[in-house]
């Protein structure tokens, strides 16, 4: 499942879920969103994938998604309910590695998610 997510292999994940793997199991979230692929990240979300799982280094779907600026996919995560404030074991939230890496995008909207959380 982790490598059919990373490779973007919808059909393949999707098979393997419905057959009853269960979308935590592995790290098939953080690489599908590390990697772009968005319906992939989507399809996770939808059967049941924790959105703030993070791997053995702390870091979480959105931390690899930003890391290789993917705003469309940072975007989805915090529509679904995923943290920008998550640090991971080198003390980074995922708005710290979009800015590091030079991820306009992602930090963008990250900042506009976050305004919105402040005017609420």
């Amino acid at each position: 499942l982790a490598d059919a997510a990373r490779y973007g292999e919808f059909d393949e994940c999707r098979a393997y879920l419905d057959q009853g793997a269960l979308a935590d199991a592995y790290d098939g979230l953080l690489f599908a969103a590390a990697n772009g692929h968005v319906e992939i990240v989507s399809l996770f979300l939808e059967y049941g994938a924790d959105v703030n799982k993070t791997n053995d280094q702390g870091s979480t779907a959105m931390h690899w998604a930003c890391l290789n600026g993917h705003a469309n996919i940072v975007q989805l995560l915090l529509d679904k309910g995923g943290s920008a404030s998550v640090c991971n074991q080198a003390g980074r939230t995922p708005l710290d590695e979009a800015m590091h890496n030079e991820r306009e995008e992602c930090v963008k909207v990250i900042m506009e998610a976050e305004g919105e959380q402040d005017i609420e």
